[in-house]
């Protein structure tokens, strides 16, 4: 068996700006590679990043700012090569939000798993917080699928979302129960 290891990296750096080409500072930058994190960077107060020692492969580059929303593009990463990926935010955000409760007892469900995700890319994974309530931000307007997994006594649920151009979309979630069974001799 023949097989040799590369030593060399790639990188992808770009620019992040606004609809009036200005700098946005401070940006979250992430390289994802099968909707796993692979590095994190933060935009300087020139707009500028760039993200280093990505193995070659292809990657999904994710730019997230507070008061825009959320921007991906595809990068193919190539030994000792540096791949540019230039954003323009859009402003105007939109957002989910809601509460997932017990669909038998109507009480909220605290710590259940939500995915939101479009095109098979996951935009985020978090945790119903104490009072059953999430949210999520700074997304653009389009359609969403949101997948709730609670403990084990409930069904996944997995829900479509028209989010619209600067407003808050209400989608609240009821868990059904999994079906019980009954066994013994009479």
């Amino acid at each position: 068996v023949n097989f040799s290891l590369s030593t060399q990296r790639g990188s992808v750096s770009g620019s992040v700006q606004d609809e009036s080409h200005n700098p946005v500072p401070w940006t979250t930058v992430r390289a994802l590679q099968n909707n796993n994190v692979i590095a994190t960077t933060r935009t300087g107060s020139d707009g500028l990043y760039t993200l280093t020692g990505l193995a070659p492969g292809d990657f999904i580059i994710r730019a997230t700012a507070t008061n825009f929303q959320v921007a991906l593009q595809p990068a193919t990463i190539t030994d000792g090569h540096t791949t540019t990926a230039d954003f323009t935010l859009l402003a105007n955000p939109g957002k989910i939000s809601g509460i997932i409760t017990d669909e038998y007892t109507g009480a909220a469900v605290p710590g259940v798993k939500t995915v939101v995700m479009q095109n098979d890319n996951v935009f985020a994974t978090f945790f119903t917080d104490s009072n059953g309530f999430y949210t999520l931000v700074n997304l653009a307007p389009g359609q969403y699928t949101v997948i709730a997994t609670g403990p084990d006594i409930y069904q996944i649920a997995v829900i479509t979302v028209d989010v619209q151009a600067g407003e808050n979309t209400v989608q609240n979630i009821s868990l059904a129960r999994r079906p019980g069974s009954v066994s013994g001799q009479v």
